[in-house]
């Protein structure tokens, strides 16, 4: 079955465009096909594995094989569910397929890279009197206080809040979340609703819901919502003017470029009100855009694992231009880009890859795929056509 071949050369980055189309062609077809998709991208023993064995040593190769073998064992009794048999066969094939490429491949780049590092959990809480604490990841547990009132508790790089003696003066007031560059960081707003802020990211938002008709926050950058049902107060986003509503329910939002929002719904279903427009509604699957400019909402069906794949902890391109792909990696990397040549933006690259990877493994994916050399000075990437 051709399918097989085609998520290996997916995770290893290699696919045409016309591959690229079956693949998505495919996806589409059936929800356990995306199950199993979304698992294999995302399986951290074999993804660790694959990392090692790229490498090219002796040890890292017995590592990878311990995994591969470990996948290849049936627990009887973990597969009584046709969905579950099916991701375990797949993944034992896509597996063994893998290695084949993996021998076939050729070798590996080292590219002089020690000071760029995978973005952290790390953030800028700022209070509604303008103190300011920085946040990041640690094995403690930390109580943010307005005045003597524990609001949240700070732990593991993520922010939960929780207020048991609540006061007008302090329910109301609002707090600001800033990412920056080469971070990331995870909150849990009074109500339960989950946000995970990518990297150059602001969110602004009371300490407590309490008492408000509506559920508001106020958004810069990109963030992954899942939103805390509650059908009497209805929860909303709002960033560069566009209104985003819903009860419950999982999306991504991305507004960094100026005039352009983009929403990819996951799960339930959402209202937008473009600028002195009604309402859209957002069904699973679909991705809205809105641009300013010619102050259109456009929305489509799209295979959406390259909007989301992030909060996943990894970048997934679809027939991505270079230029786009290498702002993504400025971002989560905190470096620098430079194009020797103008018009390498335009080239496009298709790959899964892990986000927390050394940046040499993602460059030489790209660098094998896309006819071009890069070279590190610094925390400064530049990029040049092959053997000009």
């Amino acid at each position: 079955m051709e399918i097989e071949k085609l998520i290996v050369k997916y995770l290893v980055g290699c696919l045409s465009k016309e591959e690229d189309q079956t693949l998505k062609k495919w996806l589409q077809e059936d929800e356990s096909h995306q199950l199993f998709f979304h698992e294999v991208c995302s399986n951290k023993n074999f993804l660790a594995a694959y990392r090692q064995y790229n490498q090219g040593n002796l040890k890292s190769r017995k590592a990878f094989h311990k995994v591969w073998s470990t996948l290849h064992k049936d627990d009887v009794d973990s597969l009584k569910q046709r969905k579950i048999k099916l991701f375990h066969y797949w993944q034992r094939i896509a597996c063994s397929l893998l290695i084949l490429f993996l021998f076939v491949g050729g070798g590996y780049f080292f590219y002089d890279s020690s000071r760029i590092i995978p973005g952290e959990s790390k953030a800028f809480l700022t209070l509604e009197d303008g103190s300011a604490r920085q946040l990041k990841k640690s094995g403690q547990e930390h109580w943010i206080y307005i005045g003597n009132t524990p609001i949240a508790k700070e732990y593991d790089g993520m922010i939960v809040y929780h207020i048991t003696n609540e006061s007008p003066d302090i329910t109301y007031q609002l707090n600001t979340l800033s990412v920056p560059r080469g971070g990331e960081f995870r909150l849990t707003l009074s109500d339960g609703t989950k946000i995970h802020l990518n990297s150059e990211s602001e969110l602004r938002y009371p300490v407590s819901f309490k008492g408000q008709e509506n559920r508001m926050v106020e958004l810069k950058g990109e963030a992954y919502f899942e939103i805390a049902k509650d059908s009497l107060h209805p929860f909303k986003v709002i960033t560069q003017g566009l209104l985003i509503q819903q009860l419950g329910t999982v999306f991504n939002v991305k507004s960094r470029a100026e005039g352009k929002v983009e929403v990819a719904l996951v799960e339930g279903s959402i209202g937008i009100y473009p600028r002195s427009q009604e309402m859209q509604t957002i069904l699973p699957g679909q991705l809205a855009v809105w641009n300013e400019s010619k102050n259109i909402l456009s929305v489509e069906n799209k295979e959406l694992l390259s909007h989301t794949a992030w909060h996943f902890n990894r970048f997934v391109f679809y027939d991505e231009s270079l230029g786009h792909l290498m702002e993504e990696l400025a971002l989560w990397y905190n470096v620098d880009i430079d194009f020797l040549d103008e018009s390498l933006k335009k080239l496009h690259f298709t790959g899964s890859l892990y986000r927390y990877d050394d940046i040499a493994v993602i460059l030489n994916a790209i660098e094998e795929t896309v006819n071009v050399d890069f070279k590190i000075s610094g925390l400064r990437i530049k990029i040049d056509r092959k053997n000009k």
